[in-house]
């Protein structure tokens, strides 16, 4: 996944545009102290999203933890594009991608 940067929807919806263009899907555990809705779909600014390759995760965690940047580890990236919270499937990305694209047109149509 590239850097992603905001987005309606929070974190679900990022992660989901990310996997969109290489068909990937994700395996992510929800933060702690948080309820599921508002870690997933809540759309509170300065939350940056980023993958990295997983042999230069260290790398980056510490060049966070010396700038004293406070981040979370959500999860990885798969390659059989399921799309994985808290250990439950919530289906594949093939089966959001339709919804996604087609919603506005769907609702226009009446």
């Amino acid at each position: 996944f590239p850097v992603t940067i905001g987005s309606d929807g929070g974190l679900f919806l990022s992660l989901l545009e990310a996997a969109m263009p290489n068909k990937l899907g994700f395996d992510i555990q929800s933060k702690a102290g948080l309820r599921k809705d508002a870690f997933l779909f809540g759309e509170a600014q300065g939350r940056i999203v980023v993958s990295v390759n997983p042999n230069q995760a260290a790398a980056l965690e510490s060049e966070l933890d010396k700038a004293s940047i406070a981040y979370f580890k959500a999860g990885k990236v798969n390659s059989n594009q399921d799309l994985i919270v808290d250990g439950a499937s919530l289906g594949t990305l093939a089966e959001f991608i339709t919804p996604y694209q087609n919603t506005l047109g769907d609702i226009m149509k009446g």
